[in-house]
């Protein structure tokens, strides 16, 4: 064989490899991209999958309260006081139930470490003036609402 005819065999094996090598190379950061944007895609769902069940929670937590504050004051002219029954946690998170600064409305705060949400819901008290006050926290368990006819507050305990 002469050595032009060498010299073209070793130079046409020689960029097929190249070639071959530098599309498993784009293949493979095709492939990690995708994947990298499919788990994106997958926990941006996961999160706001969990902050929806986590808002509706929270929100069924807020109205128990609410309702527990409207029954107990009633029409307003008697003192009353009434337990409520709450979940430990709300999607494993703690929470903490205060009233707004107009007691309009409870406002229910469930947070874990960087994850959380607030929510507020409506307070509708059959007799005007009524202020809320208290708190109540996920843990001990034991809630109450005690309404005072006299101060016409309602505590959260």
């Amino acid at each position: 064989m002469s050595a032009s005819i060498k010299r073209r065999c070793r130079s046409a094996s020689g960029d097929a490899g190249i070639a071959t090598v530098t599309e498993y190379a784009l293949l493979t950061g095709v492939s990690i991209v995708v994947f990298l944007s499919l788990s994106a895609a997958l926990s941006a769902f996961s999160a706001s999958t969990r902050d929806d069940i986590t808002a509706v929670a929270a929100y069924n937590v807020g109205l128990t309260v609410s309702a527990a504050a409207c029954e107990t004051v009633g029409s307003g002219n008697a003192s009353a006081s009434r337990a409520i029954d709450l979940p430990e946690q709300i999607c494993g998170m703690p929470y903490i139930a205060y009233p707004s600064l107009d007691s309009r409305s409870i406002i229910i705060r469930a947070s874990s470490g960087t994850a959380g949400r607030e929510v507020h819901v409506p307070v509708l008290l059959r007799s005007d003036g009524v202020l809320i006050s208290g708190f109540i926290a996920s843990q001990p368990a034991g809630h109450r609402v005690d309404y005072s006819a006299e101060s016409r507050t309602v505590y959260l305990a």
